[in-house]
């Protein structure tokens, strides 16, 4: 790793506005990390924001990595995800992977890079795809054999700024595996996290007038709205209501992620299983897809929850208490497997 180079990636994220899209192609031929250049920016507190896909190694890398962690603060507990792809764009998953995480600065220096800690990672399977049962170790192949994230849950990076992730995968078919990226932390975070108060907003729900559409991208007529379970009652109402709440913000048809669909399939499953017990609501980001101005292309209730700096990303799943107090937040993939512990155990405090 050099300096030289270090300077270049960190002034390349100090710019643009919040988030990092990931897009994984179906096909499994080739994974974009769409507008990591532009990624990372100063905000008012000294942090920053964003995350960027930027390879940060001197050595020659034989991995990809996307961070695809949406919303990273100093000083709390966060849910680190990345990506990882082999150089001939194979996916890499199952089993765990080892972070090294290093400070590199506030953007100003580099000049000496602070080890922070290392970490193992688990692998994250995309609701839906891939082998119901997953291999033990680490491997490589296409999409169709199974996509996902590695993460780490928790992990509370001590100070703001930013920082690069190292990661080594040992896998069964080409052996060690390690590429590096660089992320920004932020002094704060910008979306609503464990330990704040819901928004009550008053989101679509089915009976409400307007597009189809705008209560859930899939629908094509009123009488056609997916998942309607979770489209009975807004977060408002909800939040009135003696039982813990799961909300999924997602956009099924136009998700950049295109994680989506799936993970609001999941929500759905999960309602059919503890909808006695717990409100979900499933909110579209989209009020008009084809609009211009902010105010008539995104839902009141998807602005008041992820609108921050002139961007949004998607899809985020939130877990409240019956109190009204946010509980977990999963941001981008988002599995069963993390979302039941949480969701059982604040429905036995109910």
């Amino acid at each position: 790793m050099t300096n030289r180079r270090l300077r270049k990636t960190i002034a390349g994220m100090s710019h643009g506005s919040l988030g990092l899209k990931l897009l994984f192609v179906l096909a499994g031929v080739l994974w974009l990390t769409v507008a990591a250049a532009a990624c990372g920016g100063s905000d008012d507190d000294g942090g920053t924001t964003g995350a960027a896909g930027v390879q940060t190694d001197s050595n020659t890398p034989t991995l990809t990595i996307a961070v695809a962690s949406y919303d990273l603060a100093a000083g709390k507990d966060n849910r680190f995800i990345a990506g990882l792809l082999t150089l001939d764009n194979d996916f890499v998953s199952f089993g765990t992977a080892q972070m090294r995480f290093t400070y590199l600065g506030t953007g100003q220096s580099t000049d000496k890079p602070e080890f922070y800690k290392e970490e193992t990672a688990s692998f994250l399977q995309i609701p839906g795809e891939g082998p119901d049962t997953q291999p033990g170790a680490p491997a490589t192949g296409p999409a169709s054999a199974g996509r996902g994230v590695y993460a780490v849950d928790p992990i509370n990076f001590d100070k703001p700024g930013y920082y690069q992730v190292d990661v080594t995968v040992q896998t069964t078919d080409k052996g060690e595996l390690s590429g590096s990226s660089a992320f920004g932390v932020n002094a704060k975070n910008q979306v609503p996290a464990p330990g704040d108060k819901a928004i009550a907003s008053d989101s679509l729900t089915i009976d409400s007038e307007g597009p189809p559409a705008a209560i859930d991208s899939r629908a094509t007529s009123a009488d056609d709205i997916p998942d309607a379970a979770l489209h009975q009652i807004s977060i408002a109402g909800a939040l009135q209501q003696d039982k813990p709440l799961v909300v999924v913000f997602s956009t099924p048809v136009f998700c950049v992620s295109q994680f989506c669909g799936p993970v609001t399939d999941m929500i759905a499953g999960l309602q059919q299983q503890y909808g006695a017990d717990a409100n979900f609501i499933h909110v579209e980001i989209y009020k008009d897809y084809q609009a211009t101005s902010i105010d008539d292309r995104l839902n009141d209730a998807a602005k008041e929850w992820l609108y921050r700096n002139n961007d949004l990303n998607e899809p985020w799943v939130f877990l409240i208490a019956k109190d009204g107090t946010i509980l977990k937040r999963w941001d981008n993939v988002v599995t069963a497997g993390e979302v039941v512990p949480a969701l059982e155990d604040a429905i036995a405090q109910s």
